[in-house]
C-alpha cells in the first residue's frame, strides 16, 4: 500500500504524460492551488490548478486526479491540457473550469 507522497509523485507523473512532461516541469514549482483528499476509502485523491484566468475566474490548466492506495493506478477525474482541450465526460466535473 502506497502512502501520500508516493501517490502524488504518481499523480504528478500522469499528469507530466497527459501534459507533456516539460510543461509540469516548468510549472509544476509555481501551481495555482493543490487540493489533497485522503477520506475516500481505498484512494487519495489529488487536484492540481496549474495555471487560472483572473479575468474569467476559472482554473485554464488543470488536473484532478484519483490514486488508488493498493494497485497504485491513477485515473483522472477530470482535467483540461494547456492546449485547452477539456476531458470528455469527466468523472467528477470540476466547477471553476
Amino acid at each position: 500500500m502506497i502512502n501520500n507522497e508516493e501517490a502524488k509523485i504518481l499523480a504528478i507523473i500522469a499528469m507530466a504524460d497527459k501534459f507533456g512532461r516539460d510543461y509540469v516541469k516548468n510549472h509544476h514549482q509555481h501551481v495555482r492551488c493543490t487540493a489533497w483528499n485522503e477520506n475516500v476509502p481505498g484512494v487519495f485523491e489529488y487536484f492540481v490548478a496549474f495555471e487560472e484566468s483572473k479575468t474569467e475566474n476559472k482554473w485554464t490548466v488543470f488536473a484532478d486526479t484519483r490514486i488508488d492506495k493498493n494497485t497504485e493506478e491513477v485515473i483522472f477525474l477530470d482535467y483540461r491540457t494547456p492546449e485547452g482541450e477539456r476531458m470528455e465526460n469527466p468523472v467528477r466535473k470540476v466547477r471553476c473550469a
